[in-house]
């Protein structure tokens, strides 16, 4: 029996005579493959459903990313020795794997024991939340909690019913705090919520750190000593109830409400800056590229060539602070035909991991290891090939949750076996620190996209340039912004999974749904396009001159009407008859269920995207 944890535990080196019953054996020792062995006793929780094991067997390959290198050139004595002095000041964080009967451990990390730390000492993992996940203030954390509404799952902690914690932390800047007691959670998507039935919260004295553990690689988790856990509970129930903190929970979130004058300053400097860089956009389209990318999990531009296209992404960057490892553009070459060309292989022979040419790899690593970062990644022409055999991975997994979100590049059994397995790992996190981008040029030389692809993708096309304003054009020195962080940048996101659109708006999505279904009963409005475009429409910038009404306007167009495709005969009642005299559409389906619904818009744009759908079924027969 195999079985891998997605939980972190604590373990120290074992005692040989608590381990084996006396000292006939030693815990750490030289192995007949002339390397070191030793046992560590787990001395953290485990959750309710963990087998009866406290011993874990683990190699020198295991802890090679921990500072320490065996020298086989010394004696046994002085290897053994050099270990367990290495192991005396320091406690091992790792994820448990059963193998058969055996227990190993993988992902492990090393911390330098507490000051309060003894030889008896257990801990109880703690969940961790920061400034980092979600929330950029604690009032609005805690507005979540006590609402119950689901926040994240953070990674490494059990999820199973029985294993509720009873408190929680959070950390920002300033400040740690305690909060609790909840006496049962739900999970549900990736997501968890506390039950309780009272809420409290406390600052976290400085002292109680001299028995708590935390990785500088593990930020949502803390190892708290049993101590420190007691105190913990006890600063809860002498702490301020939530009631009697409300009022000023209301005032700080009106305080953070005036911050967010900060996304005006970023759009206005991304506007500026594409200007001087010679691009003629109109502001309310780069306004919707914006909101594309707070809200979307992937944003395709479309276009004639020459446009800027892939430019406008640098331009996104560059008003972002992004420095050139932070922002990846990647021609997509016409040859790749499944994913090895986009993330590598495993060279058995070699035994090495070969990242693929296109640095995404690194960027990914990068991005994983640094989530206070934000980082861009852009495919140019990126339907050069088939989209859904290269990125495969990727459109599986972009609509789960970001703790789940892990893109594969070997299977895991390798990992012992690869020289560079440390470098490059056999699964990588895709979290929400990096954005994904592409660009798309439609003519005989490419494909068209999948509904899978479109499911998943804000699509703009980018309308053709007044070329009268190009004598207009004056070119500006680009000057470096400061860098954004991705804290910040999550400052200009609303994230609320309930859905929030206006009757109206959900009436005619059901209905372009079920007219859409006529045609071909694979296609329609999904609940996830429904989702993505609510999401999009709380995402607009407060005071923006893109209206809601334009908004709705635009994610028909770019989540909607991308879909209709297809012959004459089969679109022809939904799109309508293109006039030449009077360059109209008559008898169309889409634009009648517009103008019965013109209260939520004028629908101006998906009306002209029918009007040129209708031309191409006149003069083609069918339309793309």
């Amino acid at each position: 029996m195999n079985r891998n944890w997605d939980i972190y535990m604590v373990g120290t080196l074992a005692e040989a005579e608590e381990m084996y019953g006396g000292a006939w054996k030693d815990s750490v020792f030289i192995n007949k493959y002339n390397s070191l062995q030793f046992a560590i006793k787990l001395i953290s929780d485990q959750p309710e459903s963990f087998p009866n094991n406290r011993y874990f067997t683990v190699y020198t390959s295991d802890i090679q990313d921990c500072d320490f290198e065996d020298d086989i050139t010394l004696s046994e004595e002085e290897r053994v020795y050099r270990l367990k002095n290495f192991l005396s000041k320091r406690l091992l964080i790792f994820k448990p794997v059963q193998k058969g009967e055996n227990f190993v451990v993988r992902d492990v990390k090393q911390v330098v024991k507490p000051i309060n730390y003894k030889n008896n000492s257990t801990y109880i993992p703690v969940p961790l939340f920061t400034a980092n996940n979600l929330y950029r203030k604690f009032e609005e954390f805690l507005n979540s909690v006590s609402r119950k509404e689901f926040i994240d799952q953070l990674d490494g902690i059990s999820n199973e019913v029985s294993d509720t914690p009873s408190i929680i932390a959070w950390k920002d800047e300033q400040d740690m705090k305690v909060i609790g007691s909840f006496n049962s959670h739900v999970y549900s998507r990736g997501k968890i919520k506390f039950e309780f039935e009272y809420l409290k919260h406390s600052d976290i004295n400085q002292e109680l750190f001299l028995n708590i553990i935390q990785s500088p690689e593990i930020r949502n988790i803390l190892f708290v000593g049993t101590d420190v856990y007691l105190e913990m509970e006890r600063l809860i129930d002498h702490g301020i109830t939530f009631e009697e903190d409300a009022e000023e929970t209301k005032v700080n979130l009106e305080e953070d409400e005036e911050e967010k004058v900060e996304e005006k300053v970023f759009i206005n400097n991304f506007v500026k800056r594409t200007k001087d860089a010679g691009l003629i956009y109109d502001e309310k389209d780069l306004i919707n590229f914006h909101t594309a990318m707070k809200s979307s999990n992937l944003v395709i531009l479309s276009g004639m060539s020459g446009t800027g296209k892939s430019k406008l992404v640098q331009m996104y960057g560059e008003a972002l602070g992004l420095d050139s490892s932070q922002l990846n553009i990647i021609p997509v070459r016409p040859s790749w035909c499944d994913d090895r060309d986009l993330l590598g292989y495993v060279d058995s022979i070699h035994n090495i991991y070969k990242p693929g040419d296109t640095s995404l790899i690194d960027t990914l690593v990068q991005a994983d290891k640094n989530i206070d970062k934000i980082y861009i990644v852009c495919f140019d022409e990126m339907n050069l090939a088939r989209v859904e055999y290269y990125f495969a991975q990727f459109l599986s997994i972009l609509e789960m949750d970001s703790t789940k979100r892990k893109v594969t590049l070997y299977n895991n059994d390798l990992e012992n076996k690869l020289y560079n397995a440390d470098k490059y790992p056999s699964q990588i996190t895709i979290r929400d620190n990096i954005l994904f981008a592409g660009t798309v040029n439609i003519d005989e030389s490419t494909y068209h996209f999948s509904d899978k692809v479109l499911d998943r993708a804000n699509v703009i096309t980018l309308g053709s340039q007044d070329l009268n304003k190009i004598k207009d054009v004056k070119f500006e020195k680009q000057i470096r912004c400061n860098e954004i962080m991705f804290t910040e940048y999550n400052q200009y996101k609303v994230i609320q999974s309930e859905v929030t659109l206006k009757e109206k708006e959900l009436d005619l999505l059901n209905i372009l749904n079920i007219e859409i279904n006529k045609t071909n009963k694979n296609l329609g409005v999904g609940f996830r396009i429904v989702r993505q475009i609510d999401l999009y429409l709380k995402n607009i910038p407060s005071d923006s001159i893109l209206t809601r009404e334009e908004a709705f306007d635009l994610q028909i167009l770019q989540r909607v009407l991308t879909k209709i495709r297809g012959s004459q005969e089969q679109l022809q009642d939904l799109v309508g008859t293109y006039n030449k005299n009077d360059d109209n559409v008559s008898n169309s389906i889409l634009i009648d269920k517009f103008d019965e619904y013109k209260e939520i818009s004028d629908f101006s744009k998906s009306k002209n995207c029918i009007k040129q759908k209708a031309k191409e079924l006149k003069i083609y027969g069918y339309t793309i």
